[in-house]
């Protein structure tokens, strides 16, 4: 969703603002692109990758007009089954 994420320094309203514009750029303004699917990297307990999981992504909440702290987004996703790859054999 783009390359910023913040750094030591940035606020959590701020690392919301360039989420949200990312977010954007993949939806559309309206969500008028949506349903998309995308690849989200898992997390274990400790914070540490573990594993990609495909959603299609259906909707969206951006909570935006409350103390920057407070922000967030929420998207609903639908987890897509792994595909199986099919060969066809020709002989």
């Amino acid at each position: 969703m783009g390359t910023y994420l913040g750094n030591t320094t940035s606020t959590w309203g701020t690392q919301i603002n360039h989420l949200s514009s990312g977010l954007y750029e993949l939806i559309g303004t309206t969500g008028e692109k949506l349903p998309i699917e995308m690849d989200i990297i898992t997390l274990d307990s400790n914070a540490k990758a573990n594993g990609i999981v495909r959603v299609k992504v259906t909707g969206y909440d951006f909570v935006t007009v409350s103390n920057p702290d407070n922000r967030y987004i929420t998207l609903n996703t639908v987890i897509v089954p792994a595909k199986t790859k099919q060969i066809e054999l020709v002989y």
